[in-house]
């Protein structure tokens, strides 16, 4: 087992890097400055507050905005922010789409668009996504395994969160440390997360195998759900997704990731107490592999302007606001598939059958 997921984690860096080193340079010199995005390199500039229409007409129609998640999805929240500030620098319309069935990814929403008519611009539009969601589903999920990620390719991420580990308000755990010295000292304790294959089970095994404790999962069907269960009692420990209220009547001990919640500036991360769980949600706009380098730029330029609006912060107060490249967003994806494909592998969560070949997600046909 240890050869085969060297074999895949060694796969899945080699053609990462390959697929986004053709457009890394598409966001170069973009950088954070306290939770900010700010703009050091280069970026079109407005013409009358207009991004300006290339040379080749680009682009000549509305610009939809497509999410991989429902309406009403916290996805679809973020992609609507942008449309509403895109539209303010945009030459043409800025719309946007759900995909009607959810959930789903985005590389599965590639198909849904390749059916759709072209616009007149002849560009495939960008898809609003959750990285890590993109790039560690094919593994988790038995049904997607057959579907390459490499459909698509990132151009920027633009958001990231935290998960939060939680304890209920009236716990008599303090801080994290001593909650792991209770689960020591008690095995078989009980903890809540979602249910395996999702983000936060994935967190919390990263989280659980840390500490080294022996513990019980309490499986949920999402935050909101997980949030109940601590309340109502039936587990002492467990984690959610970062949002507006879910911290009501708890009290966060820690967040994943490397760096601090703006909103939550006293909470350390797990990393700084000695315990490595580098994930976080992280999201960004993706776009169909054959689009144009000259399109790509337009769009970064684009979502550049937006990032770095007052609105976008103003409208995002729970989120680390960030304007990363894709190359930059593949490091932080690599950092986690490093740390979590050993938890996948014992927890049997590896489901592909590809016992005769390595396992290259991210290869073509």
């Amino acid at each position: 087992m240890t050869e085969k997921i060297t074999t895949i984690r060694h796969g899945w860096q080699r053609q990462l890097s390959a697929t986004l080193a053709s457009v890394s340079m598409a966001a170069a010199g973009l950088v954070v400055a306290s939770g900010v995005a700010v703009a050091t390199g280069p970026t079109l500039e407005l013409v009358d507050g207009k991004m300006p229409v290339l040379d080749d007409g680009f682009p000549a129609g509305p610009i939809t905005l497509w999410c991989a998640q429902k309406q009403g999805h916290p996805d679809d929240v973020y992609n609507t922010i942008v449309m509403d500030i895109a539209t303010k620098y945009s030459p043409v319309p800025i719309t946007k789409k759900c995909r009607a069935s959810a959930p789903t990814y985005g590389y599965t929403l590639i198909d849904f668009i390749k059916q759709q008519p072209r616009g007149d611009d002849g560009a495939y539009h960008p898809i609003w996504t959750q990285y890590n969601g993109v790039y560690i589903k094919p593994w988790t999920v038995e049904s997607m395994c057959g579907t390459p990620a490499n459909k698509i390719e990132p151009i920027l991420s633009m958001a990231a969160a935290p998960y939060l580990f939680v304890v209920a308000e009236d716990s008599p755990y303090q801080t994290l440390d001593d909650l792991v010295k209770h689960f020591k000292d008690n095995p078989g304790s009980n903890i809540a997360t979602t249910k395996p294959g999702s983000g936060s089970h994935a967190i919390m095994s990263l989280m659980i195998k840390a500490a080294g404790v022996d513990v019980n999962f309490v499986p949920t069907e999402g935050s909101g759900e997980t949030k109940s269960v601590l309340l109502g009692g039936g587990a002492e420990f467990g984690n959610l997704v970062f949002g507006p209220g879910i911290t009501d009547g708890l009290r966060v001990l820690a967040v994943s990731g490397d760096a601090r919640a703006p909103a939550l500036p006293d909470v350390p991360t797990a990393m700084e107490l000695g315990y490595n769980v580098p994930g976080g949600s992280y999201w960004g706009f993706t776009v169909d592999k054959d689009t144009p380098q000259e399109h790509r730029n337009w769009l970064v330029s684009l979502f550049t302007h937006v990032a770095n609006d007052p609105e976008w912060s103003e409208r995002n107060p729970h989120v680390v606001l960030i304007n990363d490249s894709a190359a930059g967003s593949a490091k932080k994806v690599e950092a986690y598939v490093d740390a979590l494909l050993p938890i996948l592998a014992e927890s049997d969560l590896l489901p592909c059958p590809y016992d005769n070949e390595p396992v290259d997600v991210l290869a073509g046909d």
